[in-house]
């Protein structure tokens, strides 16, 4: 193989590399794309179907370290009572604000943290739709791989635990009271990443 041509990709990947961590140092802000599997706590007698997750993240990196942000999940889930052959269902909208500390030192792209916030889940159940809304809080790890300076993929695995969700109804003059138990998600989500 020719010198100046191995001289000439040598320096092409250290420019690179240098590069990305210059990309990565000036950059401030990251918007990312989820998509993935869930697991939820599973209940005596209820068959459990759960939708894939979808969703948005935008965070703000504080530090060399630290990263705080905001992310929206999306998934449907779908229960039957296998005693009653009763089938119900819920819409499930995650809003969750989060803190990443990035283990570069471990792992480059490596990060833990927690994350805290609400669940709204729209209850489905014989053409209706009743919103509950329960306080959630849980934890994140993931992995980031850099294509480019500014563009990642990676993979995400969250726990978000769930508290019980209560809502009164008013129904042609009688009280109804509709209830989610408290749950626990595990979501394995694939990423895409940009900064800027």
């Amino acid at each position: 193989m020719n010198v100046r041509l191995l001289a000439a990709l040598l320096m092409s990947f250290i420019t690179l590399q240098a590069a990305q961590v210059r990309a990565q140092e000036t950059a401030k802000w990251r918007v990312g794309a989820n998509y993935g599997i869930m697991n939820e706590k599973k209940f005596a007698y209820t068959k459990t179907d759960e939708g894939a997750p979808a969703g948005l993240e935008v965070a703000r990196k504080l530090g060399e370290k630290f990263e705080l942000g905001f992310s929206y999940a999306y998934a449907a889930v779908d229960y039957e009572i296998t005693i009653l052959s009763y089938k119900f269902g819920f819409y499930d909208h995650f809003f969750m604000l989060f803190g990443n500390y990035r283990m570069d030192t471990l792992v480059k792209g490596l990060y833990i943290g927690p994350q805290l916030g609400f669940v709204s889940r729209s209850l489905r159940k014989d053409g209706d739709n009743i919103g509950l809304d329960a306080v959630a809080l849980g934890a994140r790890a993931g992995y980031d791989y850099f294509l480019t300076e500014r563009l990642s993929v990676g993979a995400q695995a969250q726990y978000v635990s769930v508290g019980k969700a209560e809502k009164t109804v008013t129904d042609d003059n009688a009280e109804v009271t509709y209830s989610a138990a408290a749950t626990n998600f595990m979501q394995y989500l694939l990423s895409v990443n940009y900064r800027f």
